[in-house]
């Protein structure tokens, strides 16, 4: 937040020193062909008819448009910067979640390991066969332990690039 204000206090001195440079001459100029040129720039083709001088601004209206823009520059980047701030949060509370899901994955997995009901085949010279549903579920417990890793490898991601 603290450069968002930063940049607005700089913006507003580089402005405040541009203020009193917005009047500008107009040429006109009779071309070759016969045609009228009015421009801002002087034109070596063609002949000077005429330099009409602009009017000088109004340096008060000048200076409540500059006010104006600096009060919308200043509204802009306290927008962004609450944006940032909101996005900020919402990405560390998405952290602490993930956080959270990947240690009830663990200890579900390490809970897993002990065979239920009907996962046993048999015992034979004091080992245990197990089935295939066993090695299914310990593969689902084992995917959501690596699913939380990722969606945290993400949201740390999320959390470098916003900073």
């Amino acid at each position: 937040m603290k450069s968002y204000t930063t940049a607005g206090f700089v913006i507003l001195v580089l402005v405040s020193q541009m203020l009193p440079g917005y009047a500008f001459d107009i040429y006109r100029y009779r071309m070759p062909g016969g045609s009228t040129l009015y421009t801002n720039k002087v034109v070596t083709k063609g002949g000077l008819q005429e330099v009409i001088a602009s009017p000088a601004p109004d340096t008060q209206q000048v200076i409540q448009e500059q006010h104006v823009k600096i009060k919308n520059e200043g509204a802009r980047l306290n927008r962004l910067a609450a944006l940032r701030q909101s996005s900020l949060d919402n990405v560390e509370k998405e952290i602490s979640d993930v956080t959270r899901e990947l240690e009830k994955a663990k200890v579900a997995a390490a809970e897993g390991v002990t065979p239920h009901a009907g996962e046993r085949r048999g015992i034979k010279g004091g080992h245990s066969r197990l089935s295939q549903a066993y090695w299914e579920r310990q593969r689902a417990l084992h995917q959501t332990i690596d699913d939380a890793r990722e969606s945290l490898d993400d949201a740390y991601s999320a959390r470098n690039t916003l900073r």
